[in-house]
């Protein structure tokens, strides 16, 4: 090449300058390697976090940190000891950690090593295409709920489980009232109080033959049902954080679906309602805005339909056998008397 031309090249250089370098974050790389691996373990330093000059991340570990320093002060208040005061207590590390391809988490430590708790992530596109098998891939879709997930519950139950969702002992029944779509009410016959009491000694038979009932775990009564297409307004999900590539990370929080706990909803704290779960053999759980199912074999939720939660379900098979089990009743009684 001539001398001239060599010029000239340097000149449109000058007028053009190479982008600049990016140099690749390790935080977002450890978090690439925490979604696509199957077993990983990844420890990451405040310090080393927050220098990184790619932000993204960023938000997701702001959230974590505001989390954790919530929780010094509540610890502080509790023990009026000046802990928010002492370094040793801030927050020290997070470890980025997968085992056999399950669920993603991010356990936080503080600077003493000592363990603050533990937060499932998983990573989806804004507007997921297709639905992913993957553990660390979530299908939620932000607004609006995915009525189809609730027919692929209730046909995998079917197949799947068969008669061990359904109590052999109870006659299949329907209710003697049919409900009033306008009003949204049952109507009974009025002062009917022998056909009255029928019915709610058909209870039991009558949940057992419903093919699912509906639980609303937000709110109340007067609250109604987010992310409905063409239904109701879209929801709004917390604890999305935006990431790379039309990405978000997204921090699984489920609700408790455990009837022993009544501080999770008022839905819990109601003798009625107790009833109602509790003979319910097939479960559609509106609760934080998210689709559940819980029969009397598995438990699933709608951010990832396909993985089974290996929860505990109170269930009571001597009862509903017809065999005695009086420790089966002394907890149900118990648990009763507590609403």
């Amino acid at each position: 090449m001539a001398l001239a031309d060599l010029a000239t090249m340097d000149t449109i250089n000058s007028q053009h300058p190479s982008p600049p370098v990016i140099k690749s974050c390790k935080v977002c790389t450890a978090l690439e390697e925490l979604f696509a691996d199957d077993d990983v373990q990844i420890q990451l330093e405040k310090d080393e976090i927050y220098y990184q000059s790619y932000t993204q991340h960023n938000l997701l570990f702001y959230w974590i940190e505001r989390n954790y320093c919530e929780y010094l002060d509540r610890l502080e208040k509790a023990r009026n000891y000046h802990i928010v005061a002492d370094t040793n207590y801030s927050l020290g590390t997070v470890l980025l950690f997968r085992l056999s391809g399950g669920i993603s988490r991010l356990w936080v430590y503080s600077r003493m090593g000592i363990s603050y708790g533990t937060y499932k992530v998983l990573h989806s596109k804004i507007s997921p295409e297709k639905k992913q098998k993957n553990c660390s891939s979530s299908v939620l879709d932000p607004e609006w709920v995915d009525l189809g997930i609730v027919r692929e519950w209730m046909e995998r139950c079917s197949e799947e489980h068969e008669s061990k969702c359904q109590n052999p002992n109870e006659k299949h029944v329907s209710p003697a009232w049919p409900i009033d779509t306008k009003d949204d009410c049952l109507v009974s016959a009025p002062e009917n109080e022998e056909q009255l009491a029928e019915q709610l000694q058909l209870m039991g038979g009558i949940y057992a033959s419903a093919k699912l009932t509906i639980v609303a775990l937000d709110g109340d009564s007067s609250t109604g049902i987010v992310g409905l297409r063409s239904q109701s307004s879209p929801r709004s999900l917390s604890n999305i954080f935006p990431w790379q590539d039309g990405r978000s990370v997204r921090v699984r929080q489920l609700p408790s679906l455990s009837v022993q706990i009544e501080v999770v909803s008022k839905y819990f704290q109601r003798g009625w309602t107790f009833q109602d779960y509790t003979l319910s053999q097939r479960r559609f759980i509106f609760g934080d805005q998210q689709i559940h199912w819980q029969c009397s074999c598995a438990t699933w939720h709608e951010g990832l339909p396909r993985l089974e939660d290996p929860i505990h379900i109170l269930t009571f098979p001597n009862i509903k056998n017809g065999w005695p089990g009086f420790e089966e009743f002394n907890v149900l009684l118990n648990e009763y008397n507590n609403r």
